[in-house]
């Protein structure tokens, strides 16, 4: 599968490494449960982090699951 590198990235959790990829079917989700990047964004980079966790683990939970 061809990844576009501005839409894919990975991460690593321990030793392991993870693809990750923004792709449109992710764009529509995160659309439907933030309304958008932009207001996803804003939740993610708040200051109030706690909260912003479980968003976090989701979204990237979503991106992996891409690949």
């Amino acid at each position: 599968m061809y990844w576009e590198p501005e839409r894919s990235a990975t991460i690593k959790i321990g030793k392991d490494e993870y693809p990750i990829l923004l792709t449109l079917r992710a764009t529509k989700d995160i659309a439907k449960k933030y309304g958008g990047l932009n207001e996803l964004a804003e939740i993610v980079f708040s200051d109030q982090w706690e909260a912003a966790i479980d968003d976090m683990l989701w979204l990237i939970a979503l991106l992996a699951n891409q690949c």
